[in-house]
């Protein structure tokens, strides 16, 4: 699973023309499913088809998680609590402009009062969210296989020291 966090902190594509920059997301992609691990990456101004690389992106609100969960469902998630859809704008361009009080634009017949609007709002509409529910599931899971796994390593142990003993 890849992750990417949209997040101006850490530019790794900083300098490279954008054919490079998505190659470098491509090379991160492709060394992620080789050693199925979990890569983290903090894109500025990272373009459609870089976001693309990734399974789950982290939408962050003055240190608030504000969303976490699939890149393909982020913007509805923001679109159907009220931020106005913006269809020629990049997914990653959006997600940062509706935690930006200056960017952000709603829905018609929405604004500020009937939509989650300060990072503290933001964060406890994500976490009733269904995604935050799923998330949690998926933790649960997660955990629940790593204490199977952690049984079949700790054996594996045993043995090499059992192993070496005789």
């Amino acid at each position: 699973m890849a992750t990417i966090q949209v997040d101006a902190n850490n530019n790794q594509t900083r300098g490279l023309d954008a054919s490079t920059a998505v190659d470098y997301a491509r090379s991160l992609r492709t060394l992620t499913n080789i050693y199925k691990t979990t890569t983290f990456v903090s894109l500025y101004q990272a373009s459609e088809n870089i976001y693309k690389c990734f399974d789950k992106v982290l939408v962050i609100d003055s240190g608030r998680q504000v969303y976490f969960g699939p890149a393909d469902e982020a913007r509805a998630y923001f679109e159907g609590l009220g931020f106005l859809e913006k269809p020629r704008q990049t997914t990653p361009d959006y997600l940062t402009g509706c935690t930006d009080e200056f960017e952000r634009e709603f829905q018609p017949g929405r604004d500020s009062t009937n939509t989650p609007s300060t990072p503290e709002q933001l964060a406890e509409a994500f976490n009733k969210s269904e995604t935050a529910a799923r998330l949690a599931t998926e933790m649960t899971e997660y955990q629940a296989s790593m204490e199977a796994e952690k049984q079949v390593y700790d054996d594996f142990q045993t043995a090499v020291v059992e192993g070496k003993r005789h």
